[in-house]
């Protein structure tokens, strides 16, 4: 079944590829991108590397997982369905999620209520967010330019699931 039929219904995002199969990571970053680029989506998407269990045929990186989630500001994990390896972990995180982003709406609506404003549909790039991404790009680029560690360019809340995510700076 195609996303689109859901996409007005839902509040979060599990998008699973196969750790063992590179076509299923680039349709799920497709799918990602996709959702992403929607105006005003800013509802938690997990991207989440599946089959743990199949090491050896490992296409897919850990690291190329990470860059993806943190390049559009979603969460990342990698399970085992067949070891039950962060299963739990991934329910309980998506769970999580939700209900930061409903406190969040919550939150922005009250804050409108009060300042007596109507919220804006589109919102426009501030300096200081066009800046920060320019800078995290930036380095993004020169980490993998010079091999430096293996999480260059890796925002590091992307593998928490318990954390709010991080502000839409792309």
């Amino acid at each position: 079944m195609k996303i689109a039929s859901y996409e007005d219904e839902a509040t979060a995002y599990v998008l699973v590829y196969s750790i063992a199969d590179k076509r299923s990571f680039r349709k799920a970053c497709d799918q990602l991108q996709r959702l992403r680029d929607e105006e005003n989506n800013t509802c938690p998407i997990i991207l989440v590397g599946n089959k743990m269990d199949l090491a050896r045929a490992r296409e897919v990186s850990m690291h190329d997982g990470k860059i993806a989630a943190s390049d559009f500001c979603s969460k990342f994990v990698e399970t085992s369905a067949t070891w039950k390896h962060n299963v739990d972990e991934l329910l309980v995180g998506t769970l999580k999620q939700i209900r930061l982003y409903e406190s969040a709406i919550e939150k922005a609506e009250q804050e409108a209520k009060a300042s007596g404003k109507r919220k804006q549909k589109k919102k426009t790039r501030s300096h200081t967010s066009t800046y920060r991404s320019f800078r995290r790009a930036t380095k993004r680029f020169f980490g993998r330019l010079t091999g430096k560690g293996e999480d260059a360019g890796v925002d590091r809340t992307c593998e928490d699931l318990y954390a709010p995510l991080p502000s839409k700076n792309y």
